[in-house]
């Protein structure tokens, strides 16, 4: 005992062998009561049993360890090595109950001790002649049994070893698998031809234990199925299992911890995922479509058919008024709409452009200008999405995966691994998936191979990625297709001796680096061995091929074919003159779709307050009682006084008070007299206790009972204010004292109480098991749309489903009460979103106890209260991303304002010069006819008209010194614009109230939502306030849901994480949670004042947490949404955005 306090033990574990006789146990009751006494500490005392773990109990951790046993092959020591699982470590006292005669004895038991790495286990023991000896054991670098006898030597020494905070093993050596596992182990050969060991977890083991002064030593295993060496981590396992070796250089996280194999400190916590190869979005053949949104393609060709039906129009005019031009109708007819067709395209036409006319000059000049601002945009928008590769939307979910029907490859070992953690997967997905061998694995996973995605953790992952990182466009990406968060670390013997010391080598490895120096080197030593390939670019440029300009050969090709047709159209006409015949023909081709005894009432009273921690009584009387009535409430008062001691309110009329806000303590118990429901005391009983319903009280009936319709209406009327626990003491007309209460759950129900031990021992017991039984009890509750709490929509088989985090959660609760989540009947004319000021009315008016919409912008009243919460969520404002610029000011923005002005100078300019020539010379020219031509010089498209000889040099210069600007204006303009449309243009994001009401951005707001943020009195601009714009619940939720960008919305923060995974998949985004915010609520439940369940609830929430299934909860909902099209993913059309 003298060295008990330097154990600073927290309890005794004893372990008494059934062997023993009564010779060796008729001292050892007394024994562990004299300890008992001595330390204060709880004893543990275990005989057979050994399925139970101390680890998992309420045993703490420093405990000494105290085993009687016979002999080495004793059923205790096994029962020892069991039970104490997890905690070898500790000191163990084995206690040799016969006398030794024979050190061997002693020497198999250190053994035993040694083997299960029992390192401060300690063998006591008598010698016939009547010495006590201690003996132990060293465990490295082989057993040694040693005399541990002097025990103040013994506990020195490890005083020392503890301060080293390092043991020597003396050169022990530790076996383990060293097989092919990149990056964690590389085995290969260098130049020399000397085999060579790299990798991540090997040399981070391989320092450790030389810092143990041990040595790593490889333990031979049989070639793979392919005669490789790729690792096989489920044989790894059974060898640390079997304990042939003590731990594995090979790191890996993909396993369970069981009695015999146990995890190292992590190296790292890594997730699992899959990889998914990154393929081609679209096929280049639609490539020349892409500039321009089908809406462009329509103007353009309605542009087109209204030039033809003009040309057909002004022709078919001109020969009825000159018939001499009949016989050349047709071919004017073509040769026009051949040249309506140059002039869209921005070519030059077949034949000169007469201009007679101020008319006709504007019109060429806007069909010119039209048709070069839309061959620029065209040419400009191809070369952007020609510089930035065109890539499809990744696979980034399980439905994308399921969709592109990508098998995906899995080891043998880790799909057992998979499906042991109970992830509920899709039945397509797991058609998907093709279990192989580690090697075949392997193999396919490090060339990269295209036609699977793998599952990997990311430590493998970073490794991977390195040899792709030079790629313009990687091969592979990491996916958010997650199973789980896993620790990455050794596979150890479960309480192995070095395992604390691996712990803070680990921890010295994490803080000065050499985790991150050796995954770079890694890499490196992997690719100098041929075991990993950078991948590099084949080249920079990729050549327009036949899949590129496919569709202009389609169209040339239908062209041509049109015109053959044409011409066997014309032929058959010509030769046969019949055409019905032909009509015919092409039919048919085409034709092929609510005076006592007061000795009843103190023991009732002591009974309670004897079995809980009552300090306080709470008297509401009366003042209807008599003066009789008064003396009798007074002496009652006093002799409790007197039993109890307690302290004591009295209550007689209303005040605006609750005693929930006062002094008094949380558990009182309550004492009602009144003289019926009529009574004003009732009220003052029902308000000052608010939220203190639920504890023991007293109803005391004045009157004497004929008829128990008085005391049932009472008890209803208390049902009804949730009393649950209240009981109506009353005398009957013969005089016999009576204590009734009622049931609640699942239907009212008067039950006679007045022998109430049995109640109390029934209540308590059901309070120590936590549990609360409702019968069934039917919970009504309004089932609306409220994305993402609740929602319901119909099956492909026409039955409705009902989800949602929070109703999830309040099904789960109601189930494990035995109760029966009811939908409320709503009204047939109300829409289906709901409108949370209508369900807090439903609560408030007792037509419902509990809402399964949770909701945290309310306050707390008489009537209304708050679940334990679910979440704390911040209220602000989601706000619109939007473009920086209208797109119809895109065709402006090559140029400034002075390049521009520039341009019309320069065209003024030549315009004044050639009017000035026409007026001196007077040539055949007309002066528009130079004007146009100007025009087009400046476009850099071919003159309407033929320029005239040069004739002279000046001409000349000043026809080259025109082409030239003209030439280099609309390369700049082309390039220019390109560039920009290259670059998204976005402007500075909304940040702070001055930012909304800068850009006039009206935000939307529920109307009650208005109402609950005045009361909260923000100070709030003007200005901003006339932003606001204020709706029902039902548009809020279709613009929100929409993603209308528009407005802003003012959104919780758990709102808010669900909305933005409709836009995750977009690199930018639609909305994000601005930092505008108008403090932080709790997300609870909407309940009764005073629910029977409250407590319950809190219980279940807490539970609910603590296992994580919320995140689950989460994560199902958001299924659901997204399958039921509620929640609509978007996802971007492309790395581009056509003309629009």
């Amino acid at each position: 005992m003298q060295f008990y306090p330097m154990l600073q033990s927290m309890g005794n574990i004893w372990f008494l062998s059934p062997r023993m006789t009564t010779e060796h146990t008729e001292h050892l009751d007394s024994f562990i009561k004299r300890i008992q006494d001595a330390t204060g500490e709880p004893q543990y005392v275990w005989t057979n049993r050994s399925d139970v773990r101390m680890i998992r109990t309420a045993a703490k951790r420093n405990c000494m360890v105290v085993v009687f046993t016979t002999d080495a092959e004793d059923p205790i020591m096994y029962t020892h090595n069991r039970v104490m699982t997890g905690r070898h470590f500790g000191l163990s006292l084995i206690i040799y109950a016969p006398k030794v005669s024979s050190i061997k004895d002693i020497e198999r038991l250190c053994y035993v001790l040694y083997k299960g790495n029992f390192v401060n286990g300690m063998v006591y023991f008598q010698q016939t002649n009547g010495r006590n000896e201690l003996f132990g054991h060293e465990q490295f670098p082989e057993f040694v049994m040693e005399n541990r006898t002097d025990f103040m030597a013994y506990v020195r020494r490890q005083y020392k070893k503890a301060l080293a905070a390092s043991q020597d093993v003396g050169g022990y050596k530790f076996y383990t698998p060293l097989r092919q596992d990149l990056p964690h182990v590389i085995k290969y050969k260098d130049k020399g031809g000397r085999a060579q060991m790299q990798g991540t977890t090997f040399r981070i083991l391989d320092d450790f234990v030389e810092s143990l002064n041990g040595t790593i030593v490889e333990y031979q295993m049989p070639p793979d199925n392919y005669g490789g060496d790729v690792v096989n981590m489920k044989a790894v396992l059974e060898l640390v299992r079997s304990r042939k070796i003590d731990l594995a250089a090979h790191a890996y996280a993909l396993y369970h911890t069981d009695d015999d194999l146990d995890k190292s400190y992590p190296i790292m916590v890594v997730k699992w995922c899959l990889m998914v190869p990154l393929q081609n979005s679209i096929s280049t053949f639609l490539y020349v479509l892409q500039p321009f949104e089908w809406k462009v393609w329509l103007v353009i060709i309605v542009v087109l058919f209204a030039l033809q039906i003009m040309d057909l129009f002004k022709i078919t005019l001109e020969t009825i008024i000159l018939r001499a031009q009949r016989k050349e109708y047709f071919s004017r007819v073509i040769e026009a709409w051949l040249d309506d067709y140059c002039v869209v395209l921005g070519i030059t036409t077949p034949k000169p452009i007469q201009v007679p006319g101020l008319k006709r000059f504007l019109f060429y000049i806007t069909l010119f200008y039209f048709s070069f601002f839309l061959s620029a945009n065209y040419t400009s928008y191809l070369g952007s999405f020609l510089t930035v590769s065109l890539f499809r939307a990744q696979i980034n979910t399980m439905e994308d995966l399921i969709q592109a029907q990508l098998p995906v490859m899995i080891i043998d070992y880790e799909l057992e691994f998979l499906l042991s953690e109970g992830f509920q997967m899709p039945e397509e997905f797991g058609k998907l998936i093709r279990p192989v061998d580690s090697h075949t694995f392997v193999t396919h996973r490090i060339q990269f191979n295209k036609s699977f995605a793998y599952f990997v953790t990311d430590d493998t992952w970073h490794f991977l990625d390195e040899a792709q990182k030079h790629l313009k466009q990687k091969v592979f990406k990491f996916s958010d297709i997650c199973f789980g968060s896993y620790h990455l670390a050794y596979p150890i013997q479960m309480d192995s001796p070095v395992w604390r010391d691996l712990e803070y080598f680990l921890f010295r490895t994490h803080s000065n680096g050499l985790l991150q120096k050796y995954e770079h080197e890694t890499f490196q030593y992997a690719v100098s061995a041929g075991y990993i390939q950078r991948l590099a670019e084949a080249h920079d440029t990729t050549a327009a091929g036949i899949e590129h300009l496919r569709l202009l050969f389609i169209i040339w090709a239908l062209m041509c074919s049109a015109a053959w047709l044409c011409l066997f159209l014309e032929i058959a006409v010509y030769k046969y003159m019949e055409l019905k015949i032909l009509a015919c023909v092409l039919c048919g081709c085409l034709s092929l779709a609510t005076s006592w005894d007061f000795q009843y009432l103190y023991g009732f009273l002591d009974s309670y307050i004897n079995r809980t921690s009552v300090s306080e009584i709470v008297w509401f009387i009366s003042q209807a009682l008599d003066g009789d009535q008064r003396e009798e409430v007074d002496g009652f008062m006093k002799g409790l006084s007197l039993r109890n001691y307690l302290t004591q309110f009295v209550w007689t009329e209303w005040m605006d008070v609750r005693m929930v806000e006062i002094g008094c303590k949380r558990v009182s118990t309550a004492v009602v007299i009144s003289t019926g429901l009529e009574d004003p005391i009732m009220k003052v009983h029902n308000d000052l206790l608010i939220e203190r319903h639920f504890y023991i009280g007293l109803l005391l009936y004045t009157h004497k009972v004929g008829d128990v319709e008085t005391i049932e209406n009472l008890a209803r009327d208390l049902s009804q204010r949730n009393f649950v626990n209240t009981f109506i003491f009353f005398d009957s007309m013969e005089g016999v004292a009576n204590l009734f209460g009622f049931k609640q759950f699942p239907e009212f129900e008067l039950k006679n109480y007045t022998d109430y031990d049995s109640w109390f021992a029934r209540e308590f017991k059901q309070l120590a098991l936590a549990a609360l039984d409702t019968g069934g009890y039917k919970w009504y509750t309004p089932l609306e749309q409220d994305i993402p709490g609740v929602f319901s929509y119909l099956t492909a088989n026409g039955e409705r489903w009902i989800q949602g985090t929070s109703y999830t959660i309040l099904k789960s609760f109601m189930d494990s009460i035995n109760g029966r989540l009811v939908e409320y009947p709503k009204n047939k004319s109300a829409n289906d979103v709901v409108n949370m000021q209508n369900v807090m009315q439903l609560v408030s008016s007792r037509r419902i106890h509990i809402s399964a919409h949770a909701y945290a912008l309310f306050q707390k009243d008489k009537l209304l209260e708050k679940s334990y919460p679910l979440l704390v969520v911040k209220w602000c404002i989601m706000v619109p991303l939007r473009n920086e610029l209208s797109t119809n000011l895109y065709a402006l923005q090559p140029f400034e304002w002075q390049v521009w002005l520039l341009v019309v100078l320069v065209l003024f300019l030549l315009c004044s010069m050639d009017f000035l020539l026409w007026r001196v010379k007077q040539k055949y020219l007309h002066f528009l006819d130079l004007w146009l031509n100007d025009v087009c010089f400046l476009l850099n498209i071919s003159p309407t008209f033929p320029l005239p000889n040069p004739g002279c040099w000046q001409r000349f210069l000043y026809y080259f010194a025109i082409f030239f600007f003209g030439f280099f204006i609309t390369s700049l303009y082309c390039s220019y614009l390109g560039s920009a449309l290259t670059v998204s243009l976005f402007r500075e994001q909304i940040n702070t109230l001055e930012d909304i009401i800068r850009l006039q951005l009206p935000i939307m707001i529920i109307d009650y939502e208005l109402e609950f943020l005045e009361s909260q009195g923000f100070p709030l601009q003007p200005e901003f306030l006339q932003l606001l714009l204020v709706v029902n619940s039902s548009s809020f939720y279709a613009h929100q849901l929409s993603m209308n960008v528009s407005f802003g919305y003012f959104t919780t923060e758990d709102r808010w994480h669900f909305l933005q995974y409709s836009q995750k998949h977009l690199k930018q985004r639609h909305f994000k949670f601005s930092q505008i915010c108008f403090g932080s609520y709790h997300l609870a439940y909407v309940m009764e004042k005073d629910s029977p369940i409250w407590r319950n609830l809190e219980y279940f929430i807490f539970r609910i947490h603590s296992s994580g299934l919320y995140q689950v909860y989460e994560q199902k909902a958001l299924y659901h949404a997204v399958k039921s099209g509620q929640l609509r993913i978007i996802r971007a059309a492309g790395e581009y955005q056509a003309v629009v």
